[in-house]
């Protein structure tokens, strides 16, 4: 089941988060895993519309179920301004699940 989270971030800075995976309690070896970040105009756009796609192959600390990662570039950043949709979802090997979605707004500093 995907988890609303809402998200804020400034204008023409990087924006990165950081994804701790755990099963009961207990660090999930993503090893193989793939995450995928969109983030669209409106809710309802095709996945290929998206104004930001990113998706994370390597991850910081994999078996210990930790991925940081850069999901929007600075230079993304200076172009985007206002409120938009996004998701995150994993690939463990059987295709793409969303685990989290919502409003990522950027604002001004």
């Amino acid at each position: 089941m995907a988890t609303l989270v809402t998200f804020n971030a400034i204008i023409g800075d990087a924006f990165w988060k950081r994804f701790i995976f755990k099963e009961s309690g207990v660090a999930k070896d993503i090893t193989n895993w793939k995450i995928k970040f969109i983030l669209k105009e409106r809710a309802a756009d095709l996945d290929a519309n998206a104004l930001v796609t990113k998706e994370v192959t390597s991850h910081s600390d994999p078996t210990n179920g930790i991925s940081y990662a850069e999901l929007i570039s600075e230079a993304q950043s200076v172009e985007l301004s206002g409120a938009y949709y996004y998701k995150v979802s994993i690939d463990r090997g059987n295709g793409y699940v969303t685990i989290m979605y919502g409003l990522l707004t950027l604002n001004q500093a």
